[in-house]
């Protein structure tokens, strides 16, 4: 912006105030603006420069409904997993009354992945006369 205008002499002058600015308030308060108004409304926010651990699995996530074995897809071993179970768990998806509903992925017992249940439905090629 100076460039543009010609006017180097306040460049200096400028920038030593912009950066004494911030040495001021880096000492006053750690966080910035952005971050004191997130906390401030109880905003969901994952600081990148906090440690986060996580060590729940897959298992503690999911609710008292989802031990069904019908509602994940385990694709661990790879055996059992025919286009006929895929169909009757969108069946049995559509007869609890999830219509919009879908499945996790789940390999050794970690999450890789989730279908949606009209994702799959087409990748099946099934109609929905088929679920009706």
């Amino acid at each position: 912006m100076f460039e543009l205008t010609g006017s180097l002499t306040f460049l200096m002058p400028v920038m030593v105030s912009i950066l004494v600015s911030k040495w001021v308030s880096e000492g006053i308060q750690k966080y910035g603006i952005y971050d004191l108004v997130i906390n401030l409304h109880n905003h969901p926010y994952l600081n990148s420069k906090e440690t986060h651990l996580f060590i729940s699995t897959f298992a503690d996530l999911c609710t008292p409904r989802s031990t069904d074995s019908r509602n994940v897809i385990d694709i661990t071993d790879g055996k059992g997993l025919t286009t006929g179970t895929l169909r009757a768990r969108l069946a049995w998806l559509k007869s609890i009354g999830s219509h919009d509903g879908g499945f996790p992925i789940v390999k050794e017992e970690a999450l890789v992945g989730y279908i949606a249940a009209s994702e799959l439905q087409y990748a099946l090629g099934t109609t929905l006369s088929y679920l009706t």
